[in-house]
């Protein structure tokens, strides 16, 4: 009989303190006030904290890291980060503390948690009112936000869009680390987060300026590279003339023509963010959400990358994302000012009419989601020339026979052929001074 004695004991000892646990929770309420931010708003109260708020160190540090393009080393390099610790850390906003404390989404704590799921604020009443803190944190994040091009220089930076199995993986393989393509830029209010160790923010991110330049185009491109600069300069005609201010194109054509080069090179130009579309990961409410949350940062591109490995007609041939899904966010039900949408295959025949691909006279099917199908050709003559005086600068005796040989190659063709012989001409001139490897 002892031992049930002892287990009712135990029995009343446990309820009794789950209720202890309760009351002091209620109390304790009374002094120490917290605040659960969830969703954006936590990357709203990190910013706020990070740009208005002095880090206490104390208690165990936090690093994490990824590759980076740094400008001063020309290369790609692992760039440390402190973050925000699991067991929290002491912020002072003048002389009044809080304590923050973070739950990742990431077991092992790597790039992911640059942005936890929640976020815990802890301060004792009456230093803060609740409400007022968090329209303060977001009133920062959006002023910050609205004046990204000016603390940063630009607003073109390029997000990939995955589906929640795509991510799983790319974070827990490691060998599946990406690099982030433009330092960041990429998603700035994120790495806002976070301090770089070691570097400035002028640092990180590669070289935009000019992208279109290196582009050899054909007649065709060279026209619509004109059209999509006269739509971003063309915002307040639009809306005089109560018209969507969008577009949509289809680029389609044999591979090498450089249907991604332009997609991105056109970014740049127009200092536009660029989300690409990773389709075979998304399903349908992944797609449709990242899509949502996309159009918050118009203006800004839509890439979607050879559609036709996704969609044969109307069926999908690879993942869960369904047509109908997919042509529901091009019409878009909110107004989507601002949207340029970017679509790129290599065999059009693929695609259904009701997405927009060329007619017989070369207009587009479907205006409105496509406004135009664009063949990407071979460059012209004047574009193959352009790719000549870049590569084979040192040799402008050749550059007309080299681009006449060049005649109905693509872009990446062309291009291989002009380094080809510019190296084979570099380790000639090397061999002849005796400087051979």
């Amino acid at each position: 009989m002892n031992w049930l004695w002892a287990g009712g004991i135990i029995g009343a000892l446990t309820a009794g303190w789950g209720y202890v646990k309760t009351l002091w929770a209620q109390l304790s309420s009374l002094i120490v006030i917290k605040i659960v931010a969830q969703d954006r708003v936590v990357d709203a109260v990190l910013v706020y904290l990070q740009d208005n708020c002095k880090l206490v160190k104390i208690g165990p540090q936090t690093y994490t890291g990824n590759w980076l393009f740094v400008k001063t080393a020309n290369r790609v390099q692992l760039v440390a980060w402190r973050i925000l610790g699991r067991m929290g850390s002491l912020y002072f906003d003048g002389r009044k503390p809080l304590w923050v404390s973070g739950k990742s989404d990431n077991p092992e704590g790597n790039y992911a948690s640059l942005s936890p799921l929640a976020l815990h604020v802890n301060f004792i009443r009456g230093f803060f009112d609740a409400d007022l803190f968090v329209r303060n944190a977001i009133d920062h994040f959006n002023a910050v936000r609205d004046n990204m091009s000016v603390e940063t220089g630009k607003r073109h930076y390029i997000r990939r869009i995955y589906g929640l199995s795509k991510k799983l993986a790319l974070r827990t393989n490691r060998e599946s680390e990406t690099v982030t393509e433009n330092g960041p830029n990429e998603d700035y209010l994120v790495y806002r987060n976070a301090c770089p160790l070691g570097y400035d923010w002028e640092d990180l991110g590669i070289k935009t300026d000019h992208a279109l330049d290196a582009l050899a185009l054909s007649n065709s491109t060279e026209e619509a590279v004109l059209e999509a600069r006269r739509w971003k300069a063309s915002e307040d005609w639009y809306k005089e003339h109560d018209l969507q201010w969008r577009r949509g194109w289809l680029l389609y054509g044999q591979p090498g023509t450089g249907k991604t080069a332009l997609a991105r090179a056109l970014a740049e130009e127009l200092d536009l963010p660029v989300y690409i579309y990773d389709l075979a990961s998304l399903a349908n409410d992944e797609f449709q959400s990242a899509w949502r949350q996309m159009l918050s940062s118009v203006p800004c591109i839509a890439l979607v990358e050879d559609i036709d490995s996704v969609f044969d007609g109307r069926k999908t041939v690879v993942g869960d994302l369904t047509f109908d899904c997919f042509l529901n966010c091009l019409d878009g039900i909110e107004r989507a000012d601002g949207l340029f949408t970017i679509v790129t295959t290599n065999n059009p025949d693929k695609l259904d009419r009701a997405l927009g691909i060329a007619d017989d006279i070369g207009r587009s099917t479907r205006p409105g989601r496509v406004d135009r199908a664009i063949l990407m050709d071979c460059p012209n003559r004047s574009g193959r020339l352009k790719i000549a005086k870049r590569i084979l600068k040192e040799h402008p005796d050749i550059w007309d026979m080299v681009v006449d040989e060049g005649d109905s190659e693509t872009g990446a063709q062309f291009q291989e052929r002009c380094a080809s012989i510019a190296l084979r001409l570099y380790w000639e001139g090397k061999s002849q001074t005796n400087d051979s490897v």
